[in-house]
């Protein structure tokens, strides 16, 4: 089975809701709704296969809106703190298969008070059926959080 967006979007979600006791909300952002707020999408998808691995890499974006005053500013900056330890770690997607946040970045949105972080994730994943009766013999190496298909040690003499 291959591991998609939406399961890796679970699984971030499932990561903030474990760190700040509620789910961000994963749908459009729309005017007039409930501060402190937390908002989650994919900024950025691409997708690509090389020979028999798909390679994601996908970039989400994390917004918290807190209430509009100085406390609503110093709480943006707990926040940016507790989110920078979480996603300092590797998130959990199913029981082998883990998110690497990587290039990880903060903007605190005075005008607006927010806060929007950003990290980039990358994924390498042997596709099952693609690989299924070629008779290829590959292992599969983790280095460094990464996913990395190399030839069998024979090919490479």
């Amino acid at each position: 089975m291959m591991i998609n967006l939406t399961d890796c979007m679970r699984a971030v979600s499932g990561a903030l809701e474990r760190e700040f006791g509620a789910a961000p909300v994963t749908k459009d952002i729309r005017e007039g709704f409930p501060r402190p707020a937390t908002f989650l999408h994919a900024a950025d998808v691409t997708s690509s296969m090389e020979g028999l691995v798909r390679h994601d890499i996908y970039r989400f974006e994390i917004t918290r809106f807190s209430r509009d005053d100085e406390q609503g500013y110093l709480d943006l900056i707990v926040y940016q703190e507790r989110l920078r330890r979480l996603l300092s770690k590797p998130i959990p997607v199913t029981g082998a298969f883990w998110l690497y946040p990587d290039e990880v970045d903060f903007e605190i949105v005075m005008s607006d008070y927010a806060l929007v972080a950003g990290f980039e994730a990358e994924n390498y994943q042997v596709d099952p059926k693609a690989a299924e009766g070629t008779g290829e013999t590959m292992r599969i190496l983790y280095e460094n959080g990464q996913c990395v298909v190399r030839p069998d040690e024979e090919e490479e003499e």
